[in-house]
């Protein structure tokens, strides 16, 4: 998620929480990888999750953050594409995934790359839009090549490790988050 100069107070828990959603959904398609059904609603309730905090932590900036519109609509995307795994498209989910995966890559990158700041500060962001643009791109050439829309175990591997991965870049983005905005309270000493 992208910030301003200054990140609102809920920040830095909001993104923890983002990561704690993706290590559950990560670990839980590990534990069941090949039960379909499954799969299909735990992507949609992690997505919409997702979407949800997104989307509230981006309307919750949009007083200290240039690029909160960027933010509430990778919030909305995820909102959208949770609902539409969950009751509308699961003979289709992995292009529903794909392209998920892909618009979220996207609005990724694009909420750090006019910020004119360093990798350093935003290589969480950076890191996470390229995984998931890839996840995204992977997934679409290997469910063209096969004719069912049941992800094969590898498959759902592969999302789990994006979810994971994910997790890392959430809590990593999380603690600096913190960091930022423990150096600029009142109380912080030069």
């Amino acid at each position: 998620m992208a910030t301003g100069t200054m990140s609102s107070r809920n920040s830095w828990w909001m993104l923890a929480i983002r990561g704690i959603i993706a290590l559950f959904f990560g670990l839980a398609v590990f534990i069941r990888p090949t039960l379909f059904s499954t799969f299909v609603y735990l992507f949609g309730i992690y997505a919409l999750v997702d979407g949800i905090i997104t989307a509230g932590t981006a309307l919750d900036e949009r007083a200290s953050n240039s690029r909160w519109l960027i933010v509430l609509l990778e919030g909305l995307v995820g909102i959208v594409f949770g609902l539409l795994a969950m009751f509308f498209l699961a003979s289709s989910l992995l292009y529903v995934i794909a392209i998920w995966a892909i618009l979220m890559g996207i609005l990724e990158l694009a909420s750090v790359f006019p910020m004119q700041r360093t990798f350093a500060q935003e290589w969480t962001m950076v890191i996470g839009g390229i995984v998931s643009a890839v996840l995204g791109i992977v997934l679409f050439f290997f469910t063209s090549q096969k004719a069912s829309p049941v992800p094969s175990s590898p498959l759902v591997w592969l999302i789990g490790i994006f979810a994971i991965v994910f997790c890392v870049m959430m809590f990593a983005r999380s603690v600096q988050f913190k960091r930022a905005m423990d150096m600029t309270s009142p109380t912080a000493t030069a």
